[in-house]
């Protein structure tokens, strides 16, 4: 799988963009697209500019019915979140250091205790005591080619499920006695609402996401620990964003995450 990660490494790193895949540097597995995603994820860390980088979570995709109709996938696929390209909410972006800036409304959560592997698959109400706090994120992702369709659900999968960065609110434990599938959510760009949606739209909750990725990770040799931050998909649409804006996620009683945009 090497291949396949110096692939999206070169990509990610400013190299020529082919008109889509080819085909050989598809992965057939998952197993195989996760191999190269590990590869991947070491490149970007050793590259990574200020100082030691390492893994803080998970990110998952393809929790939307959108998107999975989008990348071709029968479920949500995960990516790993690193310190170099996670931020808290204020930051500044620069639109020439990214192929897109497209903005995702999410709901994240850090784990409170390590998650073991269980015969009994892991389901909303049992993962959980196994959480922390809630934080209010959005999440960047990008790619260099001429549409999404270029991705098959792998491919997804082997170059770190797009990701390219991740902005998070203040944490709350305030969520706990929330309804998330019924909160609202509504993204702002420089004061006006653009977009609005619920935890409905992130597989009917969010923490039927967290559960799937709690029973996915152990079939690639990985688990959900303590401390791990999670964040479970887009709760509105994509907002693909452009210089000049300010744009805001509110979660309402459970707080809000901004991102300004410039040249």
């Amino acid at each position: 799988m090497d291949k396949v990660a110096d692939f999206h490494w070169g990509i990610r790193s400013g190299g020529p963009v082919p008109n889509a895949i080819p085909e050989q540097l598809v992965p057939q597995t998952f197993t195989d697209a996760y191999r190269a995603q590990s590869i991947l994820v070491e490149r970007i860390l050793a590259a990574a500019s200020g100082g030691p980088a390492e893994k803080i979570g998970y990110k998952i995709a393809c929790t939307s019915k959108i998107a999975r109709q989008l990348f071709g996938a029968d479920g949500p696929v995960f990516g790993r979140l690193l310190s170099c390209s996670s931020w808290p909410t204020g930051k500044t972006l620069s639109a020439a250091e990214f192929p897109m800036i497209a903005l995702e409304s999410e709901f994240a959560f850090r784990m409170a205790r390590d998650v073991p592997e269980s015969s009994i698959p892991w389901a909303r109400e049992t993962i959980f005591p196994f959480i922390g706090e809630m934080l209010p994120a959005l999440e960047l992702v990008a790619n260099r080619f001429s549409g999404w369709s270029a991705y098959s659900s792998t491919s997804l999968a082997a170059d770190n499920a797009v990701n390219h960065g991740w902005i998070h609110g203040e944490a709350t434990n305030d969520w706990r006695e929330v309804e998330l599938a019924d909160h609202p959510v509504a993204l702002r760009v420089n004061g006006e609402n653009i977009l609005t949606g619920t935890g409905a739209n992130v597989m009917g909750h969010p923490l039927h996401a967290l559960a799937w990725l709690a029973n996915a990770l152990p079939a690639h040799g990985l688990e959900l620990l303590e401390g791990d931050l999670v964040t479970t998909g887009v709760c509105t649409d994509v907002h693909v964003s452009r210089p000049g804006e300010c744009v805001q996620a509110d979660f309402g009683t459970l707080g809000t995450v901004e991102v300004n945009v410039t040249e």
